[in-house]
């Protein structure tokens, strides 16, 4: 069964060339989102109450700025490009995780966005465990992550975790 938080409200997904509005119950267009994550680029999520919430961080030229600016660094910090399935890295305000990316995977990191209330999260894909680990704890993600909450007025929470 489904928690309230992932029952309720929206997820703005934003990449370089894309953004989405989801509602946080969808988790086939989750999952679906996340699978598509390419080589060397970020997918960017903030879960909202409303969708005029949503579409204020949408619009924030700061936000757009930040995404464009961290799939940058990425790019120039990224040793090899991801074969095979890789390893997506799924860092928000208050942990980070590492996951294979298959079919249970996948599924684990859309559970994590979708009970993210109200949460930043940085996703990107990798072709090793330790690149993702690497890029997880790196000072670039913890900034850019700043800069978007800044955009779209969410604090942190709860204590930062690290799981795997």
């Amino acid at each position: 069964m489904a928690s309230a938080s992932a029952e309720l409200g929206f997820l703005e997904m934003i990449t370089a060339e894309t953004s989405l509005l989801l509602r946080k119950s969808d988790a086939y267009a989750v999952t679906q989102r996340l699978s598509s994550v390419g080589t060397v680029s970020l997918l960017v999520s903030c879960s909202f109450a409303t969708t005029t919430d949503a579409m204020c961080w949408l619009t924030s030229p700061a936000a757009t700025e930040a995404v464009l600016a961290g799939e940058r660094q990425l790019y120039v910090n990224c040793a090899a490009a991801a074969s095979g399935k890789g390893w997506l890295a799924l860092v928000s305000l208050c942990s980070t995780s590492c996951f294979h990316l298959d079919h249970a995977g996948v599924e684990g990191a859309a559970v994590l966005l979708r009970q993210a209330s109200p949460s930043i999260c940085v996703a990107a894909r990798f072709s090793t465990a330790g690149d993702a680990r690497r890029w997880s704890f790196g000072a670039g993600v913890r900034n850019l992550i700043d800069l978007l909450r800044e955009a779209a007025g969410v604090s942190p929470s709860a204590p930062f975790v690290v799981s795997s």
